[in-house]
């Protein structure tokens, strides 16, 4: 959306069919699948 902030909370998918989880904008990440 124009003229708002975005938060650093991301879901990031690999080739592998992984996913990973970050709430600090790539800084840190989870595993979730």
């Amino acid at each position: 959306m124009p003229d708002q902030d975005r938060d650093g909370e991301r879901i990031v998918t690999g080739s592998d069919g992984s996913a990973w989880y970050t709430t600090d904008h790539y800084g840190t990440f989870h595993r979730i699948r």
